[in-house]
């Protein structure tokens, strides 16, 4: 696969990961919320490991400051504006004392003003474990295995999925999704998808796996029970395993199904500016669909929308669009809060190095 095919995937494997992050964060039933759950994080973490490198940073202080630009930065920036739209928006009152706790402890489900930035604290946490490991330890398997018990360790201790300790920056999180970032990784320098992904076995038996997972999933489980009863791990790590291995399906299934729709411009659109869509999206996209729609326009026309999965799909659907100036704006005037120059700067770095 050529550099242009593969940055073509991810784009639209992150087009697909946000918009179900996006749309888990709305009124949908428990069904729908635990089949999103169960792998869009994961995604994102996968395909992080996938586009990680330690190549082009000659030592770890350019490799720190390179990470801090571009996931310290916009997690600063989206914060202070998070605060700005809750108080223009929803004119909510600023407790300086309350945001300065959440903003550095930065905790999954403790950031009031805009939970969803806790990503990007725990990706900036586990690239920096992963460069240790890539530079010190050097054995990609031996990585890999460390990657392994370290994830395991925090599934025991300190149970992330349920989110009942949570760490400081979130690193229960980063500890239990190293796994997802490491595989990504590993496959990267080990076994890169260099062929069209449609002719991938591997993606396609993951997928044929997932599909029969999601229409059979009370079955499965009891069939990984009835397998592993006899096992020589632990229970833990049998139901460890399972979210593992069923994970992995689950993005192998969306990483094949990306391969049938890079047509879709939208999804790559929103690969694109997924970190934006990601600090925005509530502070900003659903506090104005609420106003716009719910409290103004569906009372005039007398329109409701009563299923909780189809009222979610439309605060997704909107609120991305209301995105879409917003998108426009940071990349064009303000793309230092991305950690990123702007393309007239660029131009002019690139002349002046010509």
């Amino acid at each position: 696969m050529s550099i242009s095919n593969r940055i073509e995937w991810i784009d639209v494997c992150k087009g697909i990961g946000i918009f179900f992050v996006v749309l888990g964060h709305t009124m949908i039933d428990g069904m729908a919320r635990s089949y999103i759950y169960s792998f869009h994080m994961p995604l994102f973490f996968f395909i992080s490991g996938y586009l990680f490198s330690t190549k082009k940073y000659v030592t770890f202080k350019a490799f720190l400051t390179a990470k801090a630009k571009t996931l310290l930065i916009p997690y600063i920036s989206f914060s202070i504006i998070a605060l700005i739209a809750l108080k223009v928006l929803v004119h909510q009152s600023i407790d300086v004392t309350s945001f300065i706790k959440a903003f550095v402890m930065s905790k999954r489900n403790e950031i009031y003003y805009n939970d969803p930035l806790w990503f990007l604290t725990a990706l900036f946490t586990i690239e920096v474990m992963y460069y240790l490991f890539d530079k010190y330890v050097k054995r990609k398997y031996v990585v890999m295995i460390v990657a392994i018990l370290v994830s395991y360790y925090s599934f025991l201790i300190f149970n992330p999925l349920a989110g009942t300790h949570v760490l400081p920056w979130s690193l229960d999180q980063s500890l239990y999704y190293l796994i997802y970032f490491g595989i990504g990784y590993f496959i990267k320098t080990t076994i890169p998808m260099r062929n069209e992904l449609k002719r991938s076995y591997v993606l396609i038996s993951g997928a044929v796996i997932h599909v029969y997972i999601v229409c059979n999933s009370t079955d499965v489980f009891n069939m990984w029970k009835d397998i592993t009863v006899y096992g020589v791990f632990p229970d833990s790590a049998n139901v460890y395993l399972y979210d593992i291995v069923t994970t992995l399906c689950a993005i192998s299934f969306w990483i094949y199904a990306s391969s049938y729709l890079s047509f879709m411009k939208p999804i790559t659109y929103m690969g694109k500016n997924s970190l934006i869509i990601l600090a925005l999206h509530i502070c900003v996209g659903f506090n104005l669909v609420h106003q716009l729609f719910l409290q103004r326009i569906f009372p005039k026309i007398g329109l409701s929308i009563e299923n909780p999965n189809m009222l979610g799909l439309f605060f997704t659907i909107a609120s991305l669009c209301i995105l879409v100036p917003c998108i426009h704006v940071i990349n064009r005037y303000i793309p230092f809060i991305l950690g990123r120059i702007s393309v007239k700067k660029q131009s002019q770095s690139q002349r002046r190095a010509a």
